[in-house]
């Protein structure tokens, strides 16, 4: 490394930790965006599909979508918080508040929503295969459940 590079970094350090912080902030916002709208959109599709008691299967998975979008929403909570801790330690020039807020990392509680979100997925999708043998099964203990039968004729 130059030397006129180097001087540019020390010069320049601050205003580039804070550019990348800044990125890290906004790719983070973006990822938990696309989080909870995914936990949201399952949720509306697994509700779509309750029918009535039957349906008790597709609880399950709605309590992977539900619990994924309080991860993402907890996850958007803290960072908004670590924000403002920030803003407050770097407006009354307090450097050892401001890296305080190094240690609270919330990347494992997104990494969990996006954990949370696949499970309910091969939830579904398990669950939809399995009723789908379960109509082939059905129709080879009944064979005639195969052909139209017509109930409005008398027997002979």
């Amino acid at each position: 490394m130059d030397d006129e590079l180097k001087k540019f970094l020390e010069d320049n350090r601050w205003a580039l930790a804070k550019s990348y912080l800044d990125r890290s902030d906004h790719s983070a916002n973006i990822l938990r965006g696309l989080l909870f709208t995914a936990a949201s959109a399952s949720i509306g599709f697994v509700l779509n599909e309750i029918k009535g008691i039957e349906s008790f299967a597709r609880a399950i998975p709605l309590g992977f979508f539900l619990a994924a979008a309080a991860y993402a929403f907890l996850s958007w909570d803290l960072q908004k918080r670590k924000s403002i801790g920030r803003f407050k330690a770097l407006s009354m020039n307090n450097l050892a508040g401001y890296e305080r807020y190094k240690k609270f990392r919330n990347d494992k509680i997104d990494r969990y929503a996006g954990i949370l979100i696949a499970v309910g997925i091969v939830l579904v999708s398990v669950r939809r295969v399995l009723e789908s043998y379960e109509s082939v099964v059905i129709q080879g203990w009944w064979p005639d459940s195969r052909r139209v039968t017509n109930v409005d004729e008398q027997e002979p």
